[in-house]
């Protein structure tokens, strides 16, 4: 029920808050729901080279994630070796379309619930040569589907006012009408790389979003969107292609609670009470243990390296955020802080340490939730 408030939260549509839509109380600007994310200078080349597809061509069978999604592999060169890992990720799909001139092919997802990423390869003339690239494509979308979200709406409608139902048939019309424009508003656009291997002549997008495809379900229908591919060098891909498929979450993500406290840049103490780890993405729950001032938000750490069962230590402070907000009476300040996505896929049961701000968690310290608990 929630989720139709959330949906409709950032939009210019008048939509009363549903019966049961907890709102945070929140006051002062420490303790404002808001979202703070900081890129390094260097991390969007870093992003791009590593979030970029190998273009290994149409995969085989056996092995085909680690093909399509190479460069998200634990190890590049070796991609197989991180198979199981990404196919544990993953639903192939294998759609084809053809249209001005250039065939496409949506060869297969990755998904954990919150960060999405698609890999399609192209077949057709005159194809840029380019190795590494950040396709300009602002008529491009991705969302969910019209009919997932009618479908979504009948289930949800009969705890909603004949208002809050008709307001939300009137927000799904408006999202599809101009669903270019719509997705700006409420989505931003997803993020599509291109590269060109030299040796192999295989031509591969890479397109990916986040917030977009959250949601609890186990599955979900997509719709993607690919018009007006603009190129360095004045090349446009016209298209459009246009694919309706289903994505399968998969549980592959490692949940953590306890008492761990960490320290702020002011001398504030932080209790974390919850780690969570997926392939993509790092987040703590956590709690003032004393009263923080009004730039709360500005010094709070961040989660910005994480530790292998090998000993390996990886950075993953590409981009992160927080919110705070006001509690029950009585109850101290809680807050989250998340990290994501990351350059490369990651096992979260290989994970053995997350470091916040300058202290390391160790894991083992802290209670491992069973699946579903």
């Amino acid at each position: 029920m929630n989720e139709w408030y959330t949906l409709t939260d950032q939009l210019e549509t008048p939509v009363s808050p549903l019966p049961d839509a907890a709102l945070s109380r929140i006051s002062a600007r420490a303790v404002r729901a808001v979202h703070r994310r900081r890129r390094r200078r260097w991390l969007p080349l870093a992003l791009a080279a590593a979030l970029v597809l190998s273009a290994c061509g149409y995969a085989a069978a056996t092995g085909q994630f680690s093909h399509w999604f190479r460069y998200l592999a634990e190890d590049p060169s070796s991609p197989e070796t991180s198979e199981d890992l990404l196919a544990s990720l993953g639903t192939a799909i294998g759609q084809s379309q053809t249209a001005d001139g250039v065939t496409a092919t949506l060869d297969g997802a990755l998904w954990d619930g919150n960060y999405l990423v698609l890999s399609l390869s192209l077949q057709g003339e005159d194809l840029p040569q380019l190795s590494l690239y950040q396709v300009d494509a602002e008529a491009s979308w991705l969302l969910t589907s019209r009919a997932s979200m009618e479908a979504e709406l009948a289930n949800t409608a009969r705890e909603m006012t004949p208002e809050q139902r008709q307001a939300m048939q009137d927000y799904i019309d408006q999202l599809y009408t101009h669903p270019e424009t719509s997705v700006a508003v409420r989505f931003g656009h997803p993020k599509i790389q291109y590269r060109w291997d030299e040796e192999t002549d295989v031509y591969q997008l890479l397109v990916s979003l986040s917030q977009v495809v959250q949601a609890t379900a186990d599955e979900k229908e997509l719709t993607l969107h690919l018009e007006d591919l603009s190129f360095y060098g004045g090349k446009t891909i016209a298209g459009p292609f246009e694919f309706t498929f289903t994505v399968e979450r998969k549980q592959v993500q490692q949940t953590y609670t306890g008492d761990m406290t960490v320290e702020a840049e002011d001398g504030t103490l932080l209790q974390i009470r919850q780690v969570v780890l997926a392939p993509f993405r790092a987040e703590a729950q956590f709690a003032f243990l004393s009263v923080p001032g009004a730039d709360a938000l500005d010094i709070l750490p961040s989660i910005d390296m994480i530790r292998f069962a090998s000993g390996l230590e990886m950075s993953v402070s590409s981009s992160f955020g927080a919110q705070v907000s006001s509690p029950e009476d009585g109850d101290p300040l809680v807050g989250s802080m998340w990290t994501g996505p990351f350059y490369k896929v990651v096992d979260p049961a290989q994970v053995t340490a997350v470091r916040i701000g300058s202290t390391w968690l160790e894991l083992d310290q802290m209670d491992l939730m069973e699946e579903g608990g």
